[in-house]
Order: C-alpha cells, then sequence, then structure tokens
C-alpha cells in the first residue's frame, strides 16, 4: 500500500507526515506575517521645538499616504 516511517517504535504513514509538514510551515507562515500594529515612533532628538513639529508633521502626512 503506502510508505510507513517507524518514529519512536511507531509506524506512521507517509502522508500523515507530508500533511503534518504542511500544516507546520502554514502555521509558521502564517504566525511570521501577522504583523505587529502597535509600533511605536522612535525618539526624536531635536535641537529645537520648531524642529521636533517639522518631523512629527512629517511623519502624519507620510503615514496620511500610505
Amino acid at each position: 500500500m503506502g510508505a510507513f516511517y517507524t518514529i519512536f517504535g511507531r509506524k506512521v504513514p507517509a502522508y500523515q507526515l507530508s500533511m503534518a509538514t504542511i500544516a507546520a510551515l502554514g502555521l509558521t507562515i502564517a504566525y511570521a506575517t501577522r504583523g505587529d500594529k502597535s509600533q511605536e515612533l522612535p525618539k526624536i532628538e531635536a535641537s529645537s521645538s520648531e524642529e521636533e513639529k517639522f518631523i512629527l508633521d512629517y511623519i502624519k502626512k507620510a503615514e496620511e499616504q500610505k
């Protein structure tokens, strides 16, 4: 019929191993690509309050364009 592998003293069919591999790969990809929605802005070290305001406005405009 089909191929069997002996794992820890038990016979496991090849199709079960392939399905487990595909499921593990799919779960790994789904977990890795879920993304992190809570991104914090890095600390802005501006020399003046005007410069800091300019940088924050620039970041805000860039996020709106996405």
